[in-house]
């Protein structure tokens, strides 16, 4: 048998079974030692998977070189996906806000077209009341119910806007409180028609400023020439309806009143600004709106009437001969051209806000969905080159760990069992890219064939490394042989009990080193000796391993079952049980007994106890000794330090029998070793006579002994309890050295060695 493959380091174990006695060897022992061999009990497990470093500190998952691929490509990617997403957002904000602020340009032209209409109905408003009141007040009173519906209307709308339009507004709305009492005013006092007049344009100013305004706080570049166009049509179409409420009043009064001529050449003169101003900022197409709207014969005849009263009016104070209901006809038609131009441009304006609200809002969703898409595709593509990373890195971690855990240890362990299968070389990992992975994977490759290369060397060199031990183990047992066969002819011839004396030390030196020989076999994973045929009797196997420990005067041996252990595990037992002997008497005070009980169990076991009274062992050296003898593990330079230990295990492996230390629960402390195994005994039949056992010699005493009883003895001796060393040596039990055999069974020395199997 080869020896097994060294694969992990062996534990310092505590119990050494054949090292010399010292006190710190003793407090190593204390424990119970058990041997169980029933053939259904599973066997331990195997601890060979790699803990991970507890002493690592807890933030060691933190750092980026421990962080997992996955991760890593993660933050890779997510760094641009945040600057994209800032950016995107930022982008997305403008463009809502410019939506917001479109909607809110959209509010204030409405706002501005709602206060053009009121303009519109005051102006009207203002014509009737002046010519109401001019005529003497003997008309109807004008009505009030249009402008009243359109101010309602302009304040409904006042919630839509704000900032300096709003603010325009509430100044509006301010002037328009005002019309109540100048309409009373007009109706049942005798206002005069110059100061309703004034009053009507400060309000119609007020409500003019709201389309200024609304000009000025415009958003788009778009929006500016169109608002500003109506802004200036607006002024225009005043100074317009305010040149023909002059002449109406003036024509009603057959003349102008003092200043009112200067106030309409004025407005004539502010009129012909506006349309200027018009002309300067409307575009090509409202400016040939405009020149194609506000034209004809009303216009001309419009102009030529207001041309008219200012000449009859400068001719010497002469009456203004126009009549007043032509000047309000047309001055009515001509507004009414303007008020459709200005109509036209604002809705040009509605659309081009609602052009601009749904391009920005189009944008942003439109910049919202490529920012989707492009990391959709980002996270896609970098999940696809992630698969295409882990994939093959997961394939080689879990190939890896299967060739460390599995695949190679098999081929390891049948190289070593059978040389030839070097050739069997394990598979390689299934990674073929060509990329840094594949190459991780061939260099694995290379990794798993050196293994297999080494361990084969390896196997090459434990195997002669066994042979060699098994040689030497030989040669050494056929010379330990002849000396004990050359010693025991000595003791035979020699009658000197000092000199006999000295034999029996030899002789039990000379039994330690065929018994260290044999430890070398089971080291080599080999057997003893030639195995016996027949079955021996469980007190014999006792008696034989008794006799292969030194202090055998120390041990005692209590009644054993009538049981006989199968021949083919006798020498092992027997050994196992010298071992834990020598092991029990050396670790133990000399003054104290080992004593030994056997017994049938009743699940059909036989278990042995062996007892002794020393130190004791401490709660981990007791386990780790279980553990060791559990599972002996491989041969290293831990099983030369501690043979005795090892060739233990060993022997109770080979025999399917559990070998179990514990705590003597006795007073006086110690260890007790305990086995047991059913496999390996029967109840027949004792297989031959043997004559009845005699007491063993009793180790040197001090000279102070006894006078021996003997009659053919005279002297006193440190021999034996009796005095007499030649006595004993002619009533010596069955060698130290010898091994139960299935033969005739006698307890002369000799006759054991005869019967002893040689070694091989």
């Amino acid at each position: 048998m080869s020896c097994p493959v060294l694969r992990s380091a062996v534990r310092n174990e505590p119990l050494a079974l054949q090292d010399p006695p010292s006190a710190m060897d003793r407090s190593d022992l204390g424990g119970v030692l058990t041997v169980h061999g029933p053939a259904d009990e599973a066997e331990s497990e195997r601890r060979g998977s790699a803990h991970p470093d507890k002493s690592r500190d807890s933030g060691a998952g933190w750092r980026l070189r421990n962080w997992k691929l996955g991760r890593k490509l993660v933050v890779i990617l997510l760094v641009p996906a945040l600057s994209t997403l800032t950016l995107a957002g930022l982008r997305l904000s403008s463009q809502l806000d410019d939506a917001r602020q479109y909607g809110d340009d959209r509010h204030q032209l409405a706002v501005a077209g709602q206060a053009a209409t009121v303009v519109d109905l005051l102006q009207a408003e203002r014509d009737s009341v002046v010519a109401y009141i001019a005529a003497g007040r003997v008309d109807q009173p004008p009505k009030f119910g249009p402008v009243d519906t359109a101010v309602d209307t302009l304040r409904d709308d006042r919630a839509t806007v704000s900032g300096p339009v709003g603010d325009a507004v509430d100044k509006g709305l301010e002037q328009l409180d005002q019309l109540s009492a100048l309409r009373n005013s007009a109706v049942t006092t005798r206002l005069p028609d110059v100061a309703a007049l004034t009053t009507y344009t400060e309000v119609i100013d007020s409500l003019i400023q709201i389309v200024r305004v609304a000009a000025t706080n415009v958003s788009h570049p778009l929006l500016s020439p169109l608002d500003t166009s109506v802004q200036t049509l607006t002024d225009a179409k005043e100074q317009l309806r305010l040149q023909g409420t002059l002449v109406v009043s003036a024509t009603l009064h057959k003349q102008f009143a003092p200043d009112l001529a200067d106030q309409l050449r004025a407005a004539q003169a502010r009129f012909a600004s506006d349309m200027e101003d018009f002309t300067n900022t409307a575009g090509a197409d409202n400016r040939q709106l405009a020149q194609d709207t506000i034209s004809g014969p009303d216009v001309d005849e419009r102009n030529r009437v207001v041309q008219l009263a200012l000449v009859q009016s400068g001719d010497g104070g002469g009456a203004i001969t126009v009549r007043p209901a032509d000047v309000q006809a047309l001055s009515s038609t001509t507004a009414a051209l303007f008020t459709r131009v200005v109509g036209q441009i604002q809705q040009q304006a509605q659309s081009v806000v609602r052009t601009l609200i749904g391009a920005a809002r189009g944008a942003a969703f439109r910049d919202s969905a490529l920012v989707i898409v492009a990391l959709l595709i980002a996270l896609a593509v970098t999940a696809f080159v992630a698969r295409s990373m882990l994939i093959p890195l997961r394939v080689l971690r879990r190939s890896a760990l299967e060739v460390a855990r599995t695949k190679l240890p098999a081929a390891i362990e049948r190289i070593m069992r059978d040389r030839e299968a070097e050739g069997e070389a394990v598979e390689p990992v299934p990674v073929h890219t060509t990329e840094e992975v594949g190459q991780v994977a061939r260099a694995f490759d290379a990794v798993q064939r050196e293994a297999v290369r080494l361990a084969s060397e390896q196997a090459a060199l434990r195997g002669n490394v066994n042979a060699m031990f098994v040689n030497l183990s030989r040669r050494s047992q056929a010379l330990v042989e002849r000396q004990i066969g050359v010693i025991d002819r000595l003791e035979q011839d020699e009658q000197d009990p000092d000199q006999l004396a000295s034999l029996f030390e030899l002789d039990h030196l000379a039994t330690q080193m065929r018994r260290n020989s044999e430890n070398l076999l089971v080291l080599a994973g080999t057997t003893l000796t030639r195995r016996v045929t027949r079955p021996v009797l469980v007190s014999d196997v006792l008696g034989g391993a008794m006799s292969e420990v030194e202090k055998y005067a120390r041990v005692q041996i209590a009644p054993a079952p009538d049981l006989t252990i199968q021949g083919r595990a006798v020498n092992d037992i027997t050994h196992l049980i010298a071992e834990l002997l020598d092991n029990a008497t050396a670790f133990s005070p000399p003054t104290s007994k080992v004593t030994v009980r056997s017994a049938k169990m009743r699940r059909g076991e036989l278990a042995i106890e062996i007892h002794d009274r020393g130190v004791g062992m401490q709660e981990p050296d007791l386990a780790a000794a279980n553990e060791r003898l559990a599972d002996p593990g491989e041969v290293d330079v831990t099983a030369s330090r501690q043979m005795g230990l090892y060739v233990v295990a060993q022997l109770a492996k080979r025999h399917d029998i559990k070998v179990r230390l514990r705590d003597n629960a006795d007073i006086e402390g110690g260890v007790t070793r305990t086995w047991s195994s059913r496999p390996r005994w029967s109840t027949g039949p004792t297989p031959c006579p043997r004559r009845p056992r005699r007491r063993r010699p009793w180790p040197p005493r001090p000279p102070s002994a006894l006078p021996c009883p003997s009659r053919t003895c005279r002297r006193t001796s440190s021999a034996c309890p009796s005095g007499c060393r030649a006595r004993c040596r002619r009533s010596s039990p069955t060698s130290r050295r010898s091994r139960v055999s299935p033969s005739r069974w006698t307890c002369s020395r000799r006759a054991a060695r005869r019967r002893r199997p040689s070694p091989r």
